[in-house]
């Protein structure tokens, strides 16, 4: 009887692992999916099954608690210290221990500009007044005075005579009104003169103050009167110069306009043939 058992479970164990069944077959692979970004804090997610998705941007979280101030820096070194000097022109120049420097206008002088006007030149009448041997026009950028004008005649002849005596009445008048600015110089001899060859200049600096107001023009010009006894065969040239220092002030400064600041200020007339 205990064989007849054996027998039997062995069977039915047989029987049992004679019963797995074979493999399924695959599933199908899934389908695959893209992101694109539609520019406004939205992304589409789109699938090939032909389903798609808008997802949004998560808002910002809330700031953070501030960090602990850190520890203070040192202390910057001292700087150096710098001098000023003034130039005496208006301006100031700042020079400091490392060797730099620097030159500003303290007390701008402000700017002049002559022109030349001509006249082109031509003959002189003997025994004529107010002749104008040199026209110009000056402007400047503020209020000036002007202390200190130049006059020059330059005379060149072949001849020894002295002729001085008959150039006469010698001043600087303002063209639109006839007033004089300078002058009147009795005659040419009464000036400083100096002889270069053939050349004689009579030359002489007036101290007849005129004023010029702010970007307002003046039109000058430099007159004689030629004496009837000139002889003839002279030629005269006339010249009238600013650019020597301290010729034009600024009073409201209380300086002199330097002559870096005087453009044209040695102007030169055209020869003149009696």
């Amino acid at each position: 009887m205990k064989n007849v058992r054996s027998v039997v479970a062995a069977i039915s164990i047989m029987s049992f692992m004679a019963c797995d069944g074979q493999n399924g077959t695959d599933g199908q692979n899934g389908s695959s999916c893209s992101v694109s970004d539609n520019g406004n804090g939205t992304a589409t997610i789109s699938c090939q099954d032909g389903t798609s998705y808008i997802v949004h941007n998560g808002e910002d979280g809330s700031d953070g608690i501030n960090g602990a101030d850190g520890i203070n820096g040192q202390d910057g070194q001292n700087g150096s210290s710098c001098s000023v000097s003034d130039n005496g022109s208006g301006s100031i120049t700042i020079t400091c221990p490392d060797g730099t420097t620097a030159t500003i206008n303290a007390r701008y002088p402000g700017r002049v500009r002559f022109e030349n006007d001509g006249p082109l030149g031509g003959s002189l009448i003997k025994g004529s007044q107010n002749q104008n041997l040199l026209s110009f026009s000056v402007v400047a950028d503020r209020d000036l005075t002007i202390r200190n004008t130049d006059l020059q005649i330059r005379v060149v002849s072949s001849g020894s005579l002295e002729v001085g005596a008959f150039i006469k009445n010698l001043k600087v008048v303002d063209l639109d009104n006839g007033v004089a600015f300078v002058g009147p110089v009795i005659s040419a001899a009464s000036m400083t003169k100096v002889t270069y060859g053939q050349t004689t200049v009579y030359q002489k600096t007036l101290g007849d103050d005129y004023e010029l107001t702010a970007l307002s023009s003046l039109r000058l010009g430099l007159l004689v009167d030629i004496d009837e006894g000139m002889p003839d065969g002279y030629i005269l040239q006339a010249v009238v110069d600013y650019t020597e220092p301290g010729y034009i002030h600024n009073y409201s400064a209380n300086v002199d306009v330097p002559p870096e600041n005087i453009e044209g200020g040695n102007i030169v007339g055209a020869p003149y043939i009696i």
